[in-house]
């Protein structure tokens, strides 16, 4: 897990304002967690506590954003295959 100097550390509440919103809201901490912890899909959120705090980053962000795309492509392939 590529952190510190290499990339753009941001506490999880930071983290939810890079995110577009959803229902006109903010993503909430609690989801970004769960992100974190459970994952979605079997993808998880990369992240490290620092000073007490959680936090992760815009590229683990980003690599999370493609790796549930990836899976929802290769998802859509499958059901296509299978209908045809």
């Amino acid at each position: 897990m590529p952190f510190l100097g290499e990339e753009h550390l941001l506490p999880m509440q930071e983290a939810a304002k890079l995110l577009p919103l959803r229902r006109g809201r903010l993503v909430g901490y609690s989801t970004l967690m769960r992100w974190c912890t459970d994952g979605i899909r079997g993808i998880r959120l990369e992240s490290i506590p620092v000073g007490g705090r959680r936090c992760t980053s815009r590229e683990a962000l980003q690599r999370f954003m493609k790796r549930l795309a990836a899976v929802d492509a290769k998802r859509r392939r499958a059901t296509s295959k299978a209908a045809s």
